[in-house]
């Protein structure tokens, strides 16, 4: 395990491709786990890039804000990821497509989890900004990694298992939102517990 993460940290260091765990590559399904990883951050990806469309009257009544403002959540997210995903694809020619992806892999959850913190609507929106950057991260290097890993013989079969991931996560985004949205706020927090503060801020 020392060794391990002394090589993940001289890689992280000096920019250069971490090898891949010879245990996993020794397995059969080897290229299928690569598969899967890639279409996992592909459908979240596109989850969180539509999740918010209903989430907005609710942000609205939360902050007192105007809806043009509120927006900027759900444009924040996807202009970052487009604005960004350039960039990041050459940077990960220079320092490597796995290590990029591991990192979009933590600040994408870091800025989930930031998101449903945030304090105010600025920094939502810049939580929000900050999840589309480490999306695009993903997504500069997940073509690259899943055809490499599959092979000219698993190669189409393997795009299509992507796309379908793609297009239910986009599909299952504004459903999603609506269904947390009927049992949760948009911090993920229950009914119960909105009562209960209630109380406390009259008290």
């Amino acid at each position: 395990m020392d060794i391990g993460a002394g090589r993940l940290s001289d890689a992280v260091l000096c920019l250069r491709e971490p090898p891949p765990a010879g245990f996993l590559t020794r397995r059969p399904s080897y290229p299928w786990l690569v598969v899967g990883t890639t279409c996992i951050a592909a459908f979240i990806g596109q989850v969180d890039a539509s999740i918010v469309q209903l989430a907005l009257p609710a942000l609205e009544r939360a902050f007192d804000a105007k809806l043009h403002v509120v927006a900027w959540a759900a444009v924040g997210y996807s202009l970052a990821f487009a604005c960004i995903l350039p960039v990041f694809a050459r940077l990960a020619e220079i320092a490597g497509r796995k290590l990029m992806y591991l990192v979009g892999f933590a600040l994408f959850g870091l800025a989930s989890a930031l998101c449903g913190l945030a304090p105010s609507l600025p920094w939502l929106i810049a939580f929000r900004v900050l999840q589309g950057m480490s999306g695009a991260m993903l997504g500069a290097n997940s073509i690259v990694i899943l055809v490499a890993a599959a092979g000219p013989a698993r190669k189409a079969r393997a795009m299509g298992i992507f796309a379908a991931a793609q297009a239910i996560g986009v599909s299952a985004g504004p459903a999603l939102g609506g269904l947390l949205l009927g049992a949760l706020d948009w911090r993920g927090q229950s009914r119960a517990d909105r009562g209960i503060d209630s109380i406390r801020r009259r008290v």
